[in-house]
């Protein structure tokens, strides 16, 4: 199954089956923080960890790190917190869906249908937000691998039909990026984040021509 067919699939099984009830199902004594779980390849892979909820607030980071549906790691903290102000449950995903701790540690060369099944999982995820915040959440790293930025740039293609409204917290930092979670602090507030004026800036790929947009997987059920 696909990975944006498995969403909206993970979205409504969650909503009828509450975290608690799964848990004991599985024998966990405690519920999981999330009953948003989308990995893959032996958990190698995250494209979305959250929580169902009344419109919930769309962060997209750079990578996942170490979170699961039973624990946070430091940026996962600190997105609760934040995200707390603007909205009541969140879904936190990411430009590239492969774990890694360090983003030095992210391949040179992306694999290409990794990131057409990520944009596959959003869009699917993101379709049924209405009004759609996102939060611009990846941070000056975004630098370290050029096939971030030209992620960024389908991925807003993607998303563009369904009239979201970006935002970042906190100011800018030097070179022009959103701020990561880990290095904002609690005094921050959200504002407008202008995606075009952005990859305008910072995207050689951008604007993207028509001929070379990612289609939309065949037989996901995630279409226009």
């Amino acid at each position: 199954m696909s990975p944006a067919k498995s969403a909206r699939r993970k979205v409504q099984r969650q909503t009828a089956n509450p975290p608690s009830q799964s848990a004991h199902l599985a024998g966990i004594s405690a519920p999981p923080f999330y009953d948003i779980y989308l990995p893959a390849r032996g958990d190698t892979i995250r494209y979305a960890l959250g929580r169902t909820g009344y419109r919930p607030l769309l962060i997209i980071g750079l990578n996942p790190s170490t979170a699961n549906q039973y624990t946070r790691d430091q940026t996962l903290t600190r997105v609760e917190r934040f995200t707390q102000r603007r909205a009541n449950s969140l879904i936190m995903c990411n430009l590239y869906p492969l774990r890694a701790t360090n983003p030095n540690d992210l391949p040179h060369k992306a694999n290409a249908q990794l990131i057409q099944q990520n944009i596959d999982c959003i869009y699917a995820l993101a379709r049924d937000i209405d009004p759609l915040e996102i939060w611009a959440a990846w941070g000056t790293p975004i630098e370290k691998r050029p096939y971030l930025f030209n992620s960024l740039a389908q991925l807003h293609n993607h998303l563009t039909p369904l009239s979201p409204h970006w935002l970042q917290c906190g100011p800018p930092t030097q070179k022009g990026h959103p701020r990561h979670p880990s290095r904002l602090g609690y005094k921050h507030h959200f504002s407008i984040f202008d995606i075009h004026s952005y990859l305008d800036l910072h995207s050689p790929s951008w604007p993207l021509p028509g001929d070379t947009l990612p289609k939309l997987s065949a037989g996901t059920g995630v279409g226009p």
